[in-house]
């Protein structure tokens, strides 16, 4: 059998077939590879389209957002004066003007959190830096949020020193007075943390983009006058 084998290969068939079997299987090995990396293309260009719609849309969110974190610039200073109202009438040092009571609507957003699937392809086109940036603005939006809630509910105490609601005790004024406080100290949160907010935004180059039917208030009159922050472009009240 062996003599027949080196026969064989002797002649040189079986180099032949040895030489087309190396080929064919290094034909196949390179078919594997090549569609192998063709597939692993494919979801890399898939990664990317989905990170950047992800960050087209959060930017987009940003952009809006900042808007909003402008009207608070104009508006806090307009609710802490209504606030010093209310704690002066509390505490019987003037009269009380009811429609200082009255709380303009907020205006805040929450950002979505990055999908956790784009945050590797983001990281690798625009790195940690961009990235630190993004998830900062993300947190501040949601303490914004947090402290915006927390404002406008305390903010119901102040009817305790309203009259229309019967006979205002000690207590009642007591508490109104502590629930001012309280807000007041939420406002210089959201006025550090929007300030803030408006400045990260600047360094990722993400310009305010305002919703087509709000504007940015012009004073604490225009505020009142629309009983929101961001007053409706047509005039029509909150």
């Amino acid at each position: 059998m062996f003599r027949t084998v080196r026969h064989w290969w002797s002649e040189g068939s079986g180099q032949h077939t040895a030489r087309l079997f190396v080929f064919e299987l290094t034909v196949v090995i390179a078919g594997v590879l090549i569609a192998q990396w063709l597939a692993e293309a494919a979801q890399q260009r898939s990664e990317i389209a989905a990170m950047e719609g992800a960050k087209a849309r959060l930017d987009r969110s940003i952009a809006q957002t900042i808007v909003s974190m402008q009207a608070w610039q104009v508006a806090i200073p307009c609710l802490n004066a209504q606030l010093d109202m209310a704690m002066r009438a509390a505490s019987g040092d003037e009269a009380l003007d009811v429609a200082m009571l009255k709380r303009p609507g907020f205006r805040t957003s929450q950002l979505a959190p990055f999908p956790q699937a784009s945050e590797a392809p983001f990281i690798d086109r625009y790195g940690w830096e961009k990235q630190r940036l993004y998830a900062t603005l993300i947190a501040r939006s949601e303490a914004i949020s947090d402290l915006s809630t927390a404002a406008s509910k305390r903010w119901m105490s102040l009817s305790l020193i309203d009259p229309a609601g019967g006979c205002v005790l000690e207590g009642d004024r007591v508490n109104a007075r502590a629930a001012a406080s309280d807000i007041k100290s939420d406002l210089a949160s959201i006025d550090i943390s929007g300030r803030a907010f408006v400045e990260e935004a600047g360094r990722l180059g993400i310009a305010p983009r305002a919703d087509k039917d709000r504007r940015l208030p012009r004073d604490c009159a225009d505020i009142r006058a629309a009983g929101t922050m961001m007053p409706y472009t047509d005039g029509r009240r909150h």
